[in-house]
């Protein structure tokens, strides 16, 4: 396929590849380089939508979807930004699409460290990341996250708004054919980190992009079917989400207090955003829940 104009997902982990990581032999902890620290800023010329949502005056977030392609810059800060004059975050618990097939277990748990350039590091909460790892029966799988984007694209928003938060990375097989003892088992094992005393404190990213590969007409049904989810976003509705992490959608929603609603801060997609590739677009959906 064509190269898109600005720092796709490959385009960003050819980068993290290639500047490789260093490890802190201490903690046996991997650094992991971010688009700040390689300083790969989107250029001018994006065609960002306005903000037209509305969310409610008391609204507390506890969880959300986010795109991990920087093509969206402005919208993932105006994201995290919602989510700062809203509330504090001492945990950002996130679940990533694994996207390139490094994962050596099921569910690959990051104990890594993301450098954000001038602004310093996001650290691993190692403490809960090892009790996440004896839920999920699983050991840490660092190696994954160096080219893993749907993370490494977060942390300098989180360290932007939350300079003090740590995080909690858990990389997923979030593409079909779905196998549901293995999402079952990834919420069964999360579900008691998202406690009602918990969500006030801690905070579920749903790292994850929509429809992909496809023209504009066929974007747009694959949309309608997400939309599914989005108006009634129920355990049993989590398949009709067209995205690279329905294992994350999964755990979102069955940790939801029913009847729950999705707030969509941006609905979008790649070719609107930068004119190029129409027959290659992938969708964006920022949204908020409670």
């Amino acid at each position: 396929m064509k190269s898109k104009i600005l720092f796709t997902a490959v385009f960003t982990a050819g980068f993290l590849l290639m500047t490789g990581c260093s490890k802190k032999t201490e903690y046996e902890t991997t650094r992991v380089q971010t688009w700040a620290s390689l300083e790969t800023y989107v250029p001018e010329g994006v065609n960002y939508p306005p903000a037209e949502y509305s969310l409610p005056e008391k609204f507390y977030p506890w969880t959300g979807t986010v795109s991990h392609h920087q093509l969206t810059d402005k919208l993932i800060d105006d994201w995290f930004y919602q989510i700062k004059i809203r509330r504090s975050v001492r945990n950002f618990f996130i679940i990533t699409p694994s996207h390139y097939g490094l994962s050596t277990q099921d569910y690959s748990v990051a104990n890594c460290e993301w450098y954000c350039g001038k602004d310093g590091f996001v650290q691993t909460n190692t403490e809960l990341a090892e009790e996440v790892c004896k839920q999920l029966g699983v050991t840490f799988d660092n190696e994954v996250f160096p080219v893993e984007h749907g993370a490494s694209c977060l942390m300098p928003y989180i360290k932007k708004y939350f300079p003090k938060a740590k995080v909690v990375v858990i990389a997923v097989n979030g593409e079909p054919p779905i196998n549901m003892p293995y999402v079952q088992k990834l919420n069964e094992g999360l579900s008691g980190f998202f406690t009602k005393s918990s969500k006030k404190k801690d905070f579920l990213i749903i790292s994850s992009d929509f429809s992909h590969h496809s023209p504009l007409e066929e974007t747009l049904t694959k949309d309608s079917h997400t939309m599914i989810f989005m108006n009634e976003p129920t355990p049993v509705n989590f398949l009709a989400s067209v995205c690279d992490n329905r294992a994350g959608i999964y755990v979102m929603a069955n940790n939801l207090t029913q009847p729950a609603k999705a707030h969509i801060l941006y609905h979008t997609n790649s070719y609107y955003l930068s004119g190029m590739d129409e027959l290659d677009i992938t969708s964006y959906y920022f949204t908020l829940f409670e």
